[in-house]
């Protein structure tokens, strides 16, 4: 008898252990629950922040087509839908070259957003030619305003700036990167919220998660600020079913990411160069018309030296003429001795003489200054040719990277 109840004793407990355990179970099972899509996810290949780098490297892609970040989806047909309002929504994979939609892994849609910045003109889905590199002035070649008659080198004429194409590149889009990196700060343009600090963005993925198929916090639909989002370093609370995956993608981070830094300075280095160019140019231009001036006063010189040794001729031949009348007069009229009238005779035709020789003298100096003149204007030349060859290749070069944009 003892024995039974003990027996039936033992049962009893046992039973009453069996249901304690497995409530117990049922307890951590329903928590596990909770944990079982990120645990999944540890364990495979394929995750949401998989998906957002396709989605990423999709977008990326379209940048160096389009020079440019594709529209939102804001009707679900997967293609871009471009207008001033359209700022969030859906990513466009087919204008991206996707078969499908980028999802999460649970299936829902990947939520897209991008900066657009109405106040300062900054849009970056719209492809428009807003980079122009800072050309040096138009070179006159004919150097205008001087006093005396210089013509240039066959082959040089004037070099006007580059024209704007109107045709947009991937500088320019690099410049709305820069320029949108130091806009001012304003919450009605896309940005995270970093525990409260505001943090613009070229444009923001963002993933539902796996627990449910809501956005959550700043990411709702509903949320009172469409365009604000949540930081990507917020911690997923599990109490408060935060789960969502967000990619924000910043300015200085896509400039990167394009190699805009390095494009950008390329064509300032180039255009750098070119004023550097233009300037010696200048000075080539300048130097060149000085030895044309000093060249043509060389001319005028010699000009005069050949005009004074005419006149000291004519004024020897006409002093000796005047002599030789003087003396035979003299000796026919008044009986003066020759010999008296011959000396001063001889004296002012030595002076004619004398004067001749000095005109000769000018005249070979005038000679020998042309010829300097003239050697050194060809050195002028030569340098101002170079000078101009040499700017005009500088800012053609400078130009092809413009147009040349990645």
């Amino acid at each position: 008898m003892i024995k039974r109840q003990w027996k039936a004793f033992q049962a009893g407990f046992s039973l009453v252990e069996l249901a304690v355990v497995i409530a117990i179970l049922g307890v951590v099972a329903l928590g596990i629950s909770q944990f079982l899509p990120e645990v999944r996810q540890l364990f495979s290949n394929d995750t949401d922040q998989v998906r957002l780098d396709k989605a990423e490297s999709a977008i990326k892609g379209f940048v160096l087509s389009h020079h440019r970040l594709p529209c939102p989806d804001t009707n679900d047909d997967g293609e871009e839908n471009c207008a001033p309002t359209n700022v969030v929504g859906k990513l466009p994979y087919s204008s991206l070259g996707l078969a499908s939609p980028v999802t999460s892994v649970s299936g829902q849609p990947i939520k897209y957003a991008i900066y657009h910045n109405s106040s300062e003109g900054l849009d970056l889905s719209e492809d428009a030619d807003i980079y122009t590199p800072q050309y040096p002035n138009e070179f006159d070649a004919d150097f205008s305003g001087v006093d005396y008659e210089a013509t240039a080198p066959s082959g040089i004429s004037n070099i006007t700036q580059p024209t704007a194409t109107s045709v947009a590149n991937g500088l320019d889009f690099c410049w709305g990167l820069k320029s949108a990196a130091t806009s001012t700060e304003n919450a009605n343009y896309l940005h995270l919220n970093d525990d409260g600090d505001l943090v613009h963005q070229a444009y923001v993925l963002v993933s539902p998660g796996n627990r449910n198929i809501d956005f959550q916090g700043l990411n709702s639909d509903t949320s009172a600020n469409p365009v604000e989002f949540e930081s990507a370093n917020r911690n997923k609370v599990i109490a408060h079913g935060y789960d969502d995956w967000v990619r924000g993608v910043g300015f200085y981070e896509l400039s990167s990411e394009l190699n805009c830094p390095a494009l950008l300075a390329e064509v300032n280095t180039a255009t750098r160069q070119a004023q550097v160019q233009y300037e010696t140019l200048s000075l080539a231009q300048y130097r060149y018309h000085y030895r044309v001036m000093l060249e043509q006063i060389a001319q005028s010189n010699k000009a005069q030296a050949e005009f004074s040794l005419a006149m000291a001729i004519i004024n020897g031949v006409i002093t000796t003429g005047q002599n030789a009348t003087a003396i035979a007069a003299g000796a026919e009229s008044f009986g003066v001795a020759v010999a008296t009238l011959a000396i001063p005779a001889a004296a002012s035709s030595a002076l004619a003489i004398y004067a001749i020789a000095e005109a000769g003298i000018g005249l070979d100096e005038a000679n020998a200054e042309l010829l300097v003149a003239q050697e050194k204007l060809l050195e002028a030349e030569a340098a101002y040719v170079d000078a101009y060859d040499e700017y005009d290749a500088s800012l053609r070069y400078a130009e092809s990277l413009n147009l040349k944009g990645w």
